[in-house]
């Protein structure tokens, strides 16, 4: 997977994510973010202000 290999975490961990098994620590939130060009509250679905 590209995303987890542009964040530095193992796909299982990635995929884990995107199932909502797991939620990111602030340092792997911050790297998705900056990954995706949105803020950190865009993400977690706090704004609609990308």
């Amino acid at each position: 997977m590209q995303v987890a290999a542009a964040i530095g975490v193992t796909e299982q961990y990635y995929q884990k994510l995107e199932y909502g098994e797991n939620l990111p620590g602030i340092e792997n939130a911050w790297k998705l973010a900056d990954h995706f060009g949105v803020s950190i509250d865009y993400l977690v679905g706090r704004s609609d202000e990308r």
